[in-house]
């Protein structure tokens, strides 16, 4: 029974780390929308 739980929790752990690694590309393409698009209202923001 002890196995089992640690196979699962094993499971769990790479479940969980690969949604990790899918929030983490998603944060980094957003990053990279927020860099591009910042670019363009950098001159708004100064002028307020």
């Amino acid at each position: 029974a002890n196995i089992q739980r640690h196979r699962c929790f094993c499971e769990q752990l790479t479940q969980i780390s690969s949604l990790l690694v899918n929030l983490f590309d998603h944060g980094n393409t957003l990053r990279d929308v927020c860099s591009v698009s910042k670019t363009s209202t950098t001159k708004r923001t100064k002028e307020r």
